[in-house]
């Protein structure tokens, strides 16, 4: 779907979009999240471990796309807090599932409103063929948070390796509003085969200066842990890109976030997502 003319103005007027070479898109959020510690059955709260949290949002994101950049500008609202109806969608999926329900959720941190404004640059650093056969490239990112829901910064990078590897900017760990959404363009034409597969392997260094579902609300007194300043992502994984559809699986590993986390995360995911 085209954007109406009227809104050109508006987007060119927003940092990082105003290049004549961009393509513009404009993805719509909707979500929650649900955070909870590691044993939901104590009724008394954990102050070794993250608290009860859940976050009911929606947001609007803007990318803009060259052929070797591409910004992602995204402002994500919504609260905080019981009235993000949590404690409802874990323990009904539980019910379903006939699973033991989480007993904490009388911990959970407390209503408040929550905003979020980010932005995300990639850049397609190089590509080079093998024997016209097999191929490589090398996507790097720099972005920043801000808001009373994160602020943080962060940088990485990714290397992919394999056949026919489509010209997008690589694959994203599925969050709201990440670069997945952002559909092909005139500059993204292959003229090749319209079948591929790669594997990739990257990574992502965070430094974290605020997180309310670690550091607890902002205004009130509430359950809450020491947070990791810093924070790494490795993963590896592997795709496969039939014309506009592309299947990704990745598995990621995450380094601790808060003092007492027992461990790092081991997060897998599959994403498909369609491009137009």
């Amino acid at each position: 779907m085209r954007l109406p003319k009227w809104s050109i103005p508006i987007i060119k007027a927003i940092p990082f979009s105003s290049d004549a070479a961009s393509a513009h898109n404009v993805g719509i959020l909707l979500g929650q999240q649900i955070y909870t510690p590691s044993d939901i059955q104590t009724l008394s709260p954990f102050e070794m471990d993250r608290p009860y949290a859940g976050f009911l949002y929606s947001g609007l994101a803007l990318h803009s796309k060259t052929a070797t950049i591409l910004d992602t500008r995204e402002i994500v609202l919504g609260v905080v807090g019981p009235s993000a109806k949590a404690e409802f969608a874990q323990n009904t999926v539980h019910d379903l599932r006939d699973i033991p329900t989480a007993k904490g959720w009388d911990n959970q941190l407390h209503n408040e409103p929550a905003v979020r404004f980010s932005w995300q640059r990639k850049w397609r650093q190089y590509r080079m063929e093998w024997l016209e056969i097999m191929d490589h490239d090398l996507i790097t990112h720099a972005g920043m948070t801000l808001g009373n829901l994160r602020t943080s910064v962060s940088t990485g990078g990714e290397i992919r390796f394999g056949y026919n590897i489509p010209k997008d900017f690589g694959s994203d760990i599925i969050r709201a509003g990440a670069g997945v959404s952002a559909p092909i363009n005139r500059h993204s034409g292959s003229g090749k085969p319209t079948f591929g597969m790669h594997m990739f392997a990257g990574c992502q260094v965070e430094a974290v200066f605020h997180d309310i579902f670690l550091d607890g609300n902002t205004w009130e007194d509430s359950p809450s842990v020491d947070k990791k300043p810093l924070i790494a992502d490795l993963s590896i994984g592997f795709s496969f890109n039939v014309d506009m559809f592309k299947l990704t699986y990745r598995h990621l590993f995450r380094t601790k976030q808060f003092d007492n986390q027992k461990q790092g995360q081991i997060i897998g995911s599959l994403t498909l997502t369609l491009s137009f």
